[in-house]
């Protein structure tokens, strides 16, 4: 079993102090700014909605696993940019890992588009079988 890294989160740099809300539900750690929790309760209720009706074992294979899903909102362009540089920011999101944690970093603001593309990254985060493989870091 791995160690989950939550700890370590707020030391990473995935981790910005304008994420300053949070959203805990067992491996599912919801990070956005105040000013997004409108949008991010809404992602929240969309991504239950989903683990009930497509994936029921998602949550609970990454929970037996040790692992934790990090879906960051990042409230603006300039600051997903200043934590994700180059051409991997330029897409708006970005699946990526902490330790044997995943990240999800979505660029804001954050519409229903966006949460098409958090569900496809959840799908590949689901579907991959081996979290350390090179081809496993991209954008969507």
């Amino acid at each position: 079993m791995f160690q989950p890294m939550t700890a370590t989160f707020t030391q990473s740099k995935f981790y910005t102090p304008t994420l300053n809300a949070a959203i805990f539900d067992g491996p599912l750690r919801l990070y956005f700014a105040q000013s997004q929790e409108p949008e991010a309760l809404q992602i929240y209720f969309q991504l239950q909605k989903l683990f009930e009706e497509s994936v029921h074992s998602f949550k609970e294979k990454i929970k037996d696993s040790g692992q934790n899903i990090f879906v960051l909102l990042y409230p603006a362009r300039e600051v997903f940019e200043q934590v994700f540089t180059g051409d991997l920011a330029s897409n708006g999101l970005i699946v990526d890992h902490l330790g044997h944690d995943f990240i999800l970093g979505v660029q804001g603001p954050v519409g229903e588009l966006e949460f098409v593309r958090i569900q496809e990254g959840l799908f590949r985060i689901f579907n991959s079988q081996q979290a350390s493989e090179p081809s496993f870091y991209h954008t969507l």
